[in-house]
């Protein structure tokens, strides 16, 4: 005799609830097939930036571009993507500026709370300091060489805890007269507001300062040329975001891939013109 297996109406009930609820799930999902989830993808690239600092702050073991591609290729095997699906997955998020921003606020939530971690850790052991004084202490030799040593990227809206990122860094051997100093990074989402400031004060007490306003979403940058005749005692500068008066409630701006690059001098070179002087002007 056959034996019929009875389901309980509730259970049927239930399993089609299940049912509705992934077909419901996957189509809201509009990420094309062989792109990385937003979920995966915030995930990666936030340890990719964890990476990449590690990699800025260890400059001895990371000297060569080959050894970061290695770190690189390291995190994506540990999340199972190669560097190939990544970078597709990069364009297709960066062609898609409201899936981009979408998905950088979930990375800098992931990163809050990270660094939430690692500053209870800190205080327990005392270290906060640095953390609240933007100075970047990193001694790094070179000809060219990119000394930023802080978080790679920056959001601002009307919820972020501030609007100005300053920093600093101190006279070390590796420093030259005429060094140039170019501060870098790719602003996404609006296209108003972003300053860009560096100065560098020297040892007879002048200081050289320039500042950059952008318009316009893209690449950004500040470039510094210390005077050859002098001595720099410290380098330093801010990241600053205003909004527009009518948006100033509601706006969204990521600063992406920043970089402070130290080069040398070089014959032919020329300052920007939009470089200030103040103070004394002797050698």
């Amino acid at each position: 005799m056959t034996r019929l297996n009875c389901i309980s109406p509730m259970r049927l009930f239930g399993t089609v609830c299940a049912a509705a609820v992934a077909l419901s799930t996957v189509s809201c999902d509009r990420t094309p097939d062989g792109v990385i989830k937003p979920d995966e993808m915030a995930e990666l690239m936030a340890d990719i930036h964890v990476a990449e600092s590690v990699a800025d702050t260890e400059r001895r073991q990371f000297q060569g571009d080959s050894m970061k591609q290695v770190l690189k290729q390291s995190v994506l095997a540990r999340h199972g993507y190669d560097v190939a699906k990544f970078d597709s997955s990069l364009m297709y998020y960066g062609q898609h500026i409201d899936r981009y921003a979408k998905l950088y606020d979930e990375i800098v939530s992931i990163l809050e709370k990270r660094i939430a971690v690692a500053e209870e850790v800190a205080a327990t052991d005392g270290n906060t300091a640095a953390l609240a004084s933007g100075e970047i202490n990193i001694s790094v030799d070179g000809d060219s060489v990119d000394v930023w040593g802080l978080p790679r990227m920056i959001s601002f809206s009307p919820t972020s805890p501030v609007s100005v990122l300053s920093f600093g860094l101190n006279n070390d051997n590796y420093w030259e007269r005429g060094d140039v100093y170019t501060l870098r990074g790719k602003l996404m989402g609006v296209s108003q507001g972003l300053v860009l400031n560096l100065a560098v004060e020297y040892m007879n007490g002048s200081v050289d300062h320039i500042t950059v306003r952008s318009v316009g979403n893209g690449w950004r940058s500040a470039t510094l040329n210390l005077d050859t005749a002098l001595v720099a005692r410290y380098v330093y500068g801010t990241i600053e975001y205003t909004p527009d008066a009518d948006k100033a409630d509601d706006y969204k701006a990521i600063l992406d891939s920043i970089s402070l690059v130290r080069t040398r001098f070089e014959e032919g070179m020329t300052r920007d013109p939009r470089t200030h002087r103040v103070g004394p002007r002797g050698v």
